[in-house]
């Protein structure tokens, strides 16, 4: 494999080992960064084939004077199910939002399945003390990667930038001819996440102000994404997004970071069809399922039409996300949102969040009108499998309540504050 040049590397710490003197590799942080997952992949190519399946140590440091343990990085298997579990509970004291990860037999499922991967850190006696996992969306190209913690008696001990660059390393390359996007959520009641993944090249392009609740208390998040290399050049979209003036400065701020050339301005009206919206406003059908850990699919649909929305509404966090739909005109859009609306009323629905294609700005002005603003534009975030291309998104989010307690890297402040307003 090609050697490391000292762009990224100092090798001059020397270790004894059994007589001999061994160049131990020290990585500059400032060096880091990389601009995609392949330069990643590249700064850390002499360790892409660790054993990660029986356990290892990444055989690195960084220079940051900080002598804290890097623990062993494992792939879970079954036998791992029990302790996640008790991680979850330990690190978040029995508040995590996700409540099934709580949950062993929950957690076993994961770990057996194709699209779930979880990875165990150990210390030196083998002890699971931390986690973090990945949720694959193979027909999206894209990844999910959250639950990074550490049971709370290490906080302070343990190498947690050295942890996650083990764990995207083998991430990263592992799926590295199937996942074209990753992607996570980090919390702003800190900005510790924020700022290890930016390390590793993660960027950030979107707020959701008071979407989650960690001990007992209302927080927001931050989306951040990283890309492989040649997805932002040759595999976005060709055409030219179309957005509507109120989209502009999170267009701008994304633009900023991923050179993303121009945007057309459209001053979008919404015109809507009285007779339309009322003959679909009568064929409304309403359906509601919940599963076992009290998540909520709630689907909208009219009658003798393919047309819907439906979304996830999580009582207990006050929130509804993944938002998808499917319509034949606005007049439907229209009766769907106001659908939605009716619903955040009647339970009293504290956050809504959902992605707004950056080529129809008629469906930004509905959604606009529908009482959501952008919050962040996010460069190929659906895979259209059909022309196989990666089309741009806008992120539109409304919240209840002051947003208290955010702290952001220096970079992103300015725009977010902005975005609050």
């Amino acid at each position: 494999m090609k050697s490391l040049t000292l762009e990224h590397l100092n090798v001059t710490a020397r270790k004894q080992k059994n007589d001999l003197f061994v160049e131990e590799r020290i990585f500059d942080i400032k060096n880091l960064f990389p601009h995609n997952i392949d330069a990643f992949l590249e700064i850390f190519e002499d360790f892409l084939n660790l054993d990660f399946l029986s356990g290892a140590k990444m055989p690195f440091k960084l220079n940051n004077n900080k002598k804290r343990l890097s623990p062993k990085i494992k792939i879970a298997d079954i036998n791992d199910a029990k302790s996640i579990a008790d991680i979850y509970k330990n690190a978040y004291k029995n508040t995590y939002p996700n409540r099934e990860m709580e949950d062993a037999k929950y957690v076993s499922k994961m770990i057996l399945s194709d699209d779930h991967h979880v990875i165990v850190f150990r210390d030196d006696q083998d002890n699971n003390i931390g986690c973090f996992r990945c949720a694959l969306d193979l027909s999206a190209r894209k990844g999910y990667m959250g639950g990074f913690m550490f049971m709370e008696q290490f906080h302070g001990k343990v190498d947690v930038i050295i942890s996650i660059i083990g764990a995207y390393i083998w991430m990263w390359s592992q799926f590295k001819s199937e996942i074209e996007v990753w992607y996570c959520e980090n919390r702003t009641a800190h900005n510790t996440s924020q700022y290890i993944t930016s390390i590793c090249g993660i960027k950030s392009v979107a707020i959701f102000p008071n979407k989650d609740l960690f001990f007992h208390n209302i927080e927001s998040d931050i989306l951040g994404v990283i890309y492989a290399k040649n997805v932002i050049k040759e595999r976005r979209r060709k055409s030219v997004p179309k957005i509507i003036p109120e989209v502009y400065d999170c267009f701008h701020q994304s633009s900023e970071r991923f050179n993303l050339g121009n945007a057309r301005l459209v001053n979008q009206k919404s015109i809507v069809n009285n007779r339309l919206h009322s003959h679909f406003l009568k064929s409304i059908v309403k359906t509601s399922k919940i599963d076992r850990w009290g998540y909520k699919k709630i689907e909208f649909k009219i009658e003798n039409n393919d047309s819907y929305f439906s979304f996830i509404y999580t009582p207990w966090l006050d929130n509804i996300e993944k938002i998808e739909y499917r319509i034949d005109c606005s007049e439907e859009l229209v009766v769907f949102i106001d659908q939605l609306k009716r619903f955040v009323k009647d339970n009293s629905v504290r956050y809504v969040e959902v992605y707004v294609s950056a080529y129809q700005p008629v469906y930004q002005r509905l959604f606009l009108e529908g009482g959501l603003k952008p919050r962040g534009y996010i460069p190929c975030w659906r895979y259209n499998k059909e022309m196989d291309v990666f089309e741009d998104e806008i992120v539109f989010n409304s919240y209840k309540g002051e947003v208290n307690g955010i702290i952001m890297l220096f970079q992103d402040y300015e725009f977010f504050e902005s975005n609050l307003k």
